[in-house]
């Protein structure tokens, strides 16, 4: 009996982390004030999906890199993404509010789709609204 019980703790437990990740990448409000985009899950997806094609090409922490992505995110500012994405593991990827897919040619804008290298969306973040002019916040 313990052991029905334990699987099915541990498959509603499944469940619920599942749902939990699909909930995470379904919008993100990255607006602050008067300022900031709302995105949708099509946005959101759009932008996770294109940062993956890309992750073979992921460029590390040289300041030479700076503007191409997808790139490493160090969480400098300690943003609370969920478990499984933690730094070395981060990295970034531009959605961009006019709803089109970045390209390393185009403006990358102030807003962020994070995944870690498994693959695993992770969350959104903005520059908008933050302490410093290249720090983040979280999306809503």
């Amino acid at each position: 009996m313990a052991s029905v019980l334990t699987i099915r703790s541990r498959i509603i437990v499944f469940l619920l982390v599942a749902a939990c990740l699909v909930a995470a990448q379904s919008q993100c409000d990255c607006t602050h004030g008067t300022s900031g985009h709302h995105y949708s899950k099509a946005d959101v997806t759009n932008a996770f999906d294109e940062a993956k094609k890309h992750q073979s090409n992921t460029v590390g922490k040289s300041r030479e890199q700076k503007g191409k992505f997808p790139h490493y995110f160090g969480n400098a500012e300690l943003l609370a993404f969920p478990t499984g994405c933690k730094k070395p593991d981060l990295l970034e990827f531009p959605i961009l509010h006019d709803h089109t897919l970045f390209s390393n040619t185009s403006d990358q804008g102030a807003d962020r789709v994070v995944y870690n290298k498994k693959g695993d969306f992770c969350g959104c973040m903005t520059h908008t609204g933050a302490a410093t002019p290249n720090g983040f916040v979280l999306c809503k």
